[in-house]
């Protein structure tokens, strides 16, 4: 059975290239992967990314993760937020 099914008052918001985003709250989102294996994979990979930053100082240039496991990132929803990417390369 879809997410969608289980939990109509869940607002879709975004599918990406591994995973599907979801409104939980109007200031928080979950990421959950896509069902196969590839997409698990490197959704298991930007778990251990979020694992470190969970033992660091939070960051106010990166996302605040709220919660994480296997099946999902609970993250803080930047609505109507722009985000650009400024790189200093050299010549």
């Amino acid at each position: 059975m879809s997410i969608r099914k289980l939990f109509p008052e869940v607002h879709w918001i975004w599918k990406g290239g591994i995973s599907f985003v979801y409104e939980v709250h109007p200031r928080i989102v979950v990421k959950i992967p896509k069902s196969g294996d590839f997409e698990r994979e490197q959704f298991q990979k930007e778990l251990k990314i979020y694992e470190i930053f969970s033992q660091r100082p939070t960051c106010p240039s990166i996302v605040q993760c709220f919660f994480y496991t296997d099946n999902g990132i609970f993250l803080e929803y930047m609505r109507g937020i722009i985000i650009l990417i400024s790189y200093n390369c050299p010549d």
